[in-house]
């Protein structure tokens, strides 16, 4: 893992107002990528390269050296699955700060491993949402092939899903219609599956203004359960509100296109309504009549 400069500049900022000390992050060229003292940032830290190349597990500074690009205080490296990616240092009087290393090393390289995780989810879900957006959509899909991906990836295309299509309102409660961004993706992502039953083979996707679940054989019930949590959930992060339909269930890989065109048409039903809501597709019928009727003979 290579750590980025924004990357290191949070954690630093976050450390710094546990111990109210100046706190640098040097790469593995001993470059200060980021640091609490902005005039530091870019300069070359020659302590830090030498724990680097000789593998050391701490350096102590006792005075400042600005010929070196040091200042007194104490470094370690930073250790991730056992590579040294960097180095932290903390400034100050060595006999202060050393107290503070062994905790800002280990608390630095706990929030880089959740860096790690949260980058490798987050190509997980892409991959995964790639895969769902070809399955739905894809002219010329290899069944074959898509089978063989699908289970790499953990998804089984021959699984019964019902389709549910989610989408967000403004606060004229007009659907929304630009793509979402990668930040609010994830978020949402984030939200979705910690509604999502574990050991369930449900999954999700993003796909531009829309919100795609698969709901694996979930009964009619607990689909409406489900889509109603992960509805209060969005809308309990963002300052919208979440409408859209649900299909029936698939009989088949090739029959998820048909269940999506059914959520489809359930989310355009529950767009005309007066609130957002969700509806199924097999209460679509009844509410498009409804809706086509003058309203004076309603």
């Amino acid at each position: 893992m290579v750590i980025t400069p924004q990357q290191a500049q949070n954690i630093v900022d976050e450390m710094k107002r546990s111990i109210h000390r100046d706190i640098n992050i040097m790469d593995e060229a001993g470059i200060i990528i980021a640091s609490t003292n902005p005039l530091r940032r870019g300069q070359t830290h020659q302590g830090a390269a030498r724990i680097i190349r000789e593998d050391l597990e701490s350096l102590v500074i006792y005075e400042d050296d600005g010929a070196a690009g040091v200042q007194r205080g104490i470094n370690l490296p930073i250790l991730l699955h056992g590579d040294r990616i960097g180095v932290i240092g903390i400034t100050g009087d060595p006999a202060e700060v050393s107290v503070f290393g062994r905790i800002i090393k280990q608390m630095t390289e706990i929030m880089l491993q959740r860096i790690q995780d949260q980058e490798q989810t987050d190509l997980l879900n892409r991959a995964k949402g790639l895969f769902i957006e070809n399955w739905l959509f894809s002219e010329q899909l290899n069944w074959p092939e898509a089978e063989l991906r699908g289970k790499l990836l953990g998804i089984d295309i021959n699984a019964p899903y019902s389709v549910a299509l989610l989408r967000l309102t403004d606060s004229r409660q007009s659907p929304r219609t630009e793509e979402l961004d990668e930040i609010q993706r994830s978020r949402i992502l984030s939200l979705i599956q910690s509604q999502l039953q574990s050991g369930k083979k449900h999954y999700c996707a993003v796909l531009r203004s829309q919100i795609i679940v698969l709901l694996h054989g979930a009964s009619r019930s607990a689909a409406r359960t489900l889509i109603q949590k992960i509805r209060q959930g969005i809308e309990s992060y963002y300052p919208q509100q979440v409408w859209g339909g649900i299909s029936s269930v698939s009989q088949g890989a090739a029959d998820i296109r048909r269940c999506y065109l059914e959520a489809q048409a359930a989310a355009s039903v529950a767009d005309q309504s007066q609130k957002p809501t969700i509806v199924f597709y097999n209460e679509a019928s009844f509410e498009f009549v409804v809706q086509s009727v003058p309203r004076s003979i309603c």
